[in-house]
């Protein structure tokens, strides 16, 4: 029914360039599509340069797509611009996330939940949006302190928390861990032909 999907996973599988190559062909050959999925509820793992390129490609130019900085108590924030013309236009997207997906992959639904053509779809993210160092100690812990806090264009804070999607839709289950993840796409798709997100509002 003429609608995209883009299934995007771990992005530190390869450079960051080749990676945002890959992103612009696909989202290029995907323009003429009526709607789009964008299936992260794999990304686990990622380049924050990769998934803010992405981002990119899906707003208006000069938009505001979130804060960053670099000292929880001092320093100001910094704000992410976009730098690009979008390539899918205004038309529908649907971003899918589960609570595999965290770190840099959280910046796509971060800055798209923001947009009224945007819906995210699915279950909570892992929250683990802000970048840390990891430090490990004798006793056998991990100290994980967060350096860089990333937050939407209203300062909110997502780590710990988690992003939550628009419309609950259960990816993955127990009793079917072969084609589950598959048959739920199947059913965002159906919902979709049928028109069950056709009202969009800010």
């Amino acid at each position: 029914d003429n609608l995209g999907y883009l299934y995007i996973a771990r992005t530190d599988t390869a450079s960051p360039t080749e990676w945002k190559d890959a992103i612009e062909l696909a989202l290029t050959a995907l323009a003429t599509s009526r709607s789009l999925i964008i299936d992260i509820s794999m990304a686990d793992r990622g380049s924050a340069d990769v998934m803010t390129h992405l981002a990119d490609l899906l707003v208006p130019r000069k938009t505001p797509m979130y804060l960053r900085k670099f000292n929880r108590i001092i320093d100001d924030w910094v704000v992410t611009e976009s730098t690009r013309k979008p390539l899918y236009g205004q038309k529908p997207v649907y971003v899918v996330t589960t609570d595999h997906t965290s770190g840099a992959a959280e910046l796509v639904p971060l800055v798209l939940r923001q947009m009224s053509n945007v819906r995210l779809i699915g279950e909570t993210t892992r929250g683990a949006l802000n970048q840390a160092w990891f430090k490990s100690l004798p006793n056998g812990w991990v100290l994980h302190l967060p350096l860089v806090i990333i937050a939407d264009r209203q300062e909110n804070d997502f780590d710990g928390v988690g992003l939550d999607p628009d419309f609950a839709l259960e990816l993955f289950s127990e009793s079917q861990l072969t084609d589950a993840h598959w048959q739920a796409l199947q059913t965002l798709a159906a919902l979709i032909g049928e028109g069950h997100f056709d009202v969009f509002g800010p």
